[in-house]
C-alpha cells in the first residue's frame, strides 16, 4: 500500500547516513528503524557485509555494536505472522556463519571478545532469552545455518581453557558458556545433536553440590 510505498522511500535516507561515524545519526536510524519495522530486513541487506570481515578495529567493533542494536530492536508483532516474524528475527547478512566463524577463531583477542559478546547478544533478541517463543523445526533449521556451528563454539572454548589464566578470559569463557546455554533454549534439537551435558562444560562441576550442579 501507500505505507509500504513511503517506508520504502525513506530506505536512501537510512542508507546515507553514518550511524558508525556520528551518535545523532545512529539515534535516527535506529528510531527510524524501530518505527519502520518493514525496513529492516532490506537495510541490513544493504549494510550488512561491513562487518563481514573481523579485524581488531576501533571502526569494526563500533560497525558490529550498531548491527547487534539493529537486530536488538523490538520485534514487529503481527497475528498469524510466525513465520515473517521469525525471518525478521534472523541475523543480518554481515553477521552470519563466515563471519561467527572468522571472529571467534580470530588471532587477535579484541575481535574474540567483540565476537562472543555479539553472538550472547543477537541470541538473546532472537528469543534466546526464554522472552519469546520456541522456534518451530523449520525455524530451528533457518537459524542453525545462520548461527556458528556447535563445533566452533566448543574449539573456541577450548581455546580459552588453554590459554593463560586472565580476568578477560575468564568472562568470555562465562559468555560462552551462556551462549551455548541460549542455544539450548533457542536450538534444543541442534543442542541434542551436540550430545553435551553441562558436567563437561563447567570444570568442578562434578564435584558440586546437587543443588549447584542442577
Amino acid at each position: 500500500g501507500g505505507g509500504a510505498g513511503a517506508s520504502r522511500a525513506l530506505l536512501p535516507l537510512l542508507l546515507a547516513l553514518q550511524p558508525t561515524v556520528d551518535p545523532q545519526q545512529q539515534q535516527l536510524a535506529l528510531a527510524l528503524l524501530a518505527a519502520l519495522p518493514g525496513l529492516r530486513a532490506a537495510y541490513l541487506q544493504a549494510r550488512g557485509d561491513a562487518a563481514l570481515d573481523p579485524k581488531p578495529t576501533r571502526q569494526w567493533v563500533v560497525e558490529v555494536a550498531f548491527l547487534v542494536r539493529v537486530v536488538g530492536l523490538p520485534q514487529l508483532q503481527r497475528c498469524g505472522a510466525a513465520s515473517e516474524a521469525a525471518v525478521q528475527r534472523a541475523p543480518p547478512p554481515g553477521l552470519g556463519r563466515q563471519f561467527w566463524s572468522r571472529g571467534l577463531q580470530h588471532s587477535s583477542l579484541l575481535v574474540r571478545a567483540t565476537t562472543v559478546n555479539a553472538l550472547v547478544a543477537v541470541l538473546a533478541s532472537l528469543g534466546g532469552d526464554g522472552g519469546g517463543r520456541v522456534p518451530t523445526a523449520e525455524e530451528q533449521q533457518s537459524l542453525r545455518w545462520a548461527l556458528p556451528d556447535m563445533q566452533t563454539l566448543l574449539t573456541a572454548r577450548s581455546k580459552l581453557q588453554a590459554a593463560s589464566a586472565s580476568r578477560l578470559l575468564s568472562l568470555m569463557h562465562g559468555r560462552l558458556l551462556h551462549a551455548l546455554a541460549l542455544y539450548h533454549t533457542l536450538m534444543p534439537a541442534v543442542f541434542a545433536e551436540g550430545r553435551l551435558q553441562a558436567r563437561a562444560l563447567v570444570p568442578g562441576l562434578p564435584s558440586a553440590a546437587p543443588l549447584v550442579q542442577q
